[in-house]
């Protein structure tokens, strides 16, 4: 679980993400970890079942709204517990603006009379607290759904501190010495260990110097191929020499 702001810039006691494809068949899991996320947050069945309920009827519509998505395009589900008890699920959406004054009111009580296209924000507004369409601009729409929890009893563990010990640090001693052919294993897994694989590693192996005499060399019609090789050789074996290797005294 991470850590990070809500939607109206609260910071959450926590926060946990998951994308999903444009794709019906993955609501399933999506819901049964807002369910899962609820719980852990101490959320009673009959709210965890309204958040369910808001969440499917969302989800459907976002992605029914969105056939021609491509498929490497995700909904964002952001699933947070704001301070005083507020369960936050804030969906990112990647499709079609969503006009509420263009959504059908759907009426409970004349049903037959009304446009079932309006049911899954009827229901899905009635289920929760706060249901709400956020224009994003180039980030896209987001849908924020908030339900307040009752028994919200989540407390993020924090580990204690170990006292600091007055004794003083044992130092490892090292030799210093330059190294030799055996040497290289362990000296691949330290710079490894140090850098993985990123240009200052490049730059550690081969040397600034080397790379510019090589390509000054290579300029030159006056030098031949054997020449250049020579030279970068000769440049690379010296810098190597400089190099020590620091073996710890086992």
């Amino acid at each position: 679980m991470e850590s990070i702001t809500g939607a109206d810039g609260m910071k959450p006691k926590f926060s946990t993400i998951i994308e999903i494809p444009y794709d019906l068949r993955f609501t399933g899991l999506a819901l049964d970890w807002i369910s899962g996320l609820s719980g852990v947050a101490g959320g009673a069945r009959k709210e965890t079942d309204a958040l369910r309920l808001a969440a499917d009827e969302t989800l459907t519509f976002l992605i029914n709204s969105y056939p021609e998505a491509e498929i490497w395009e995700r909904i964002c589900i952001d699933f947070a517990l704001q301070e005083g008890g507020i369960a936050e699920i804030v969906m990112t959406n990647a499709g079609p603006p969503v006009h509420l004054d263009r959504i059908p009111q759907y009426d409970p009580q004349t049903p037959s009379g009304t446009d079932l296209d309006g049911l899954w924000y009827f229901l899905a507004s009635e289920a929760v607290d706060d249901f709400k369409f956020q224009n994003r601009g180039r980030d896209g729409w987001q849908v924020v759904i908030r339900k307040q929890l009752t028994g919200a009893s989540f407390e993020m563990k924090v580990q204690a501190l170990k006292p600091v010990s007055a004794a003083p640090a044992r130092r490892t001693p090292f030799l210093v010495r330059l190294a030799v052919p055996e040497d290289a294993p362990g000296l691949v897994d330290l710079t490894y260990d140090t850098y993985r694989y990123s240009f200052r590693l490049r730059c550690s192996i081969m040397g600034h110097g080397f790379r510019k005499r090589w390509k000054r060399e290579k300029s030159s019609p006056s030098s031949s191929r054997r020449t250049v090789s020579l030279s970068a050789i000769r440049h690379l074996s010296s810098r190597r020499k400089r190099h020590a290797a620091l073996t710890p005294l086992l």
